[in-house]
């Protein structure tokens, strides 16, 4: 027996019994919820000015970096991350609390003074998936301000050995906050970055558009995972979105089931993929504001109200009258077109909602059949999309999910870089 079939067995059965073990964890959790911290309903209540669930998430919880680049000189600096220790939260930890104040604020007209201040030596560059406000990203360490708080940055800078300052980035209009405190430093933040468990890239940042971003110059290898996932029954949602099941008209039409209201609400699944689209054309709240920080708070109260894991997901995009979560794996978000792990939130101001979702989400980590991906250098992929004749506003790398061919409750997730392209985040084939 050659080492491949032993291998495929293996993997086989290691996949029957994590598909029984799923089972086992079901029944418990419908058996008994309070065991597991499951509750019937989801609350929001006002916590110390944040919005929090039964769960004891808040706002900031979701609203957080997703990258930390490591700056060694102004000409070198390394992507970090962790499989096992969460970087982003360790820092959260050392700077939380400080009382942070305002000291400068400052423009930088240039594009080559602005990447001076971005590729500063010995700083770790925190950076968020799409630009915040002052005011939450100052949230997120514990601090507050009556200063600029609704003007948006995009990313936090902090000295590599020093956490009694720190700085705000803001990309597009290249402006620069500098805040300082006066409280005693705790452990130098160099500590985090000797676990033998951090992987360091080599990584530089570069213009693009209106938007800076992370050019890998010798390519990145990127884990690959699968995972156990839970499909929720479609009436969960169907109750939760359109209320009295005896008002509900249903219909199936080209593998998607159609449910209405006979009124304002309609929700769309399709049957395959487990996409869902609702879609309220009469909500009670009428000339909504776009204002940033009022989309943030409403679409997280509907999230609660929906019961959707919070856990892992992450606020990833704002578009005028719209934002997106998704779900993120160490630093990497998932992008398929599937919309596994994604949530988009759309609001006119005569009171129309659309939401979008998907009833699958992931569950169980499960070793992976293949290797870690090694992807090329950012700019010979890019190269290649801009000679086919697409225009990129944006580039990320990110995760494609497709089912495994052994076991239909599992998702194989395939890391690749995605270019912007008419809006739409498209897969990169060599």
């Amino acid at each position: 027996m050659n080492s491949k079939f032993r291998w495929e067995i293996l993997l086989y059965v290691g996949l029957t019994l994590a598909v029984i073990v799923s089972f086992v964890f079901s029944y418990l959790i419908w058996a008994n919820p309070a065991r597991v911290g499951v509750t019937q309903e989801n609350t929001v209540s006002k916590k110390e000015g944040k919005l929090t669930a039964n769960s004891d998430k808040v706002l900031t919880d979701i609203y957080q970096p997703v990258n930390v680049i490591e700056n060694i000189s102004e000409s070198e600096a390394y992507q970090i991350s962790s499989s096992k220790v969460d970087l982003v939260e360790a820092i959260q930890k050392n700077l939380a609390n400080r009382d942070f104040t305002l000291k400068s604020r400052q423009s930088y007209p240039s594009v080559q003074a602005y990447q001076k201040i971005l590729g500063k030596s010995q700083m770790l560059l925190l950076t968020y998936a799409s630009p915040v406000t002052v005011k939450q990203a100052l949230a997120w360490l514990g601090s507050k301000t009556n200063r600029y708080e609704k003007q948006m940055v995009n990313r936090i800078l902090i000295p590599r050995d020093n956490s009694r300052e720190l700085y705000l980035l803001n990309d597009q209009d290249q402006v620069v906050y500098h805040y300082q405190t006066l409280k005693k430093s705790r452990p130098h933040l160099g500590q985090l970055l000797t676990d033998k468990d951090i992987t360091k890239t080599l990584v530089s940042l570069h213009p693009l558009g209106d938007k800076w971003v992370s050019i890998y110059p010798q390519g990145i290898e990127v884990a690959q995972y699968s995972y156990l996932t839970e499909r929720q029954a479609s009436g969960l949602y169907v109750n939760k979105l359109l209320g009295s099941i005896t008002n509900i008209t249903t219909k199936e039409q080209d593998g998607q089931n159609l449910y209405t209201d006979g009124q304002n609400r309609r929700l769309k699944i399709v049957k395959k993929t487990g996409q869902v689209t609702y879609s309220n054309y009469n909500t009670k709240e009428k000339n909504l504001s776009f204002d940033f920080s009022n989309l943030a708070k409403m679409s997280f109260r509907e999230m609660l109200d929906l019961g959707l894991g919070v856990d892992d997901l992450r606020y990833a995009g704002y578009q005028k009258n719209s934002i997106t979560y998704r779900t993120y794996i160490t630093t990497y978000p998932l992008l398929g077109a599937d919309n596994i792990g994604s949530l988009n939130f759309r609001y006119r101001k005569n009171g129309q909602e659309k939401m979008e979702f998907s009833l699958l989400s992931l569950q169980v980590p499960i070793p992976a059949a293949n290797d870690a991906v090694t992807l090329p250098p950012t700019q010979e992929a890019l190269d290649q999309v801009v000679k086919l004749g697409y225009k990129v506003n944006d580039i990320q790398v990110g995760y494609n999910s497709r089912e495994n061919t052994s076991a239909s409750q599992v998702v194989d997730l395939t890391p690749t870089y995605f270019f912007l392209v008419d809006n739409k985040w498209q897969s990169y084939q060599p």
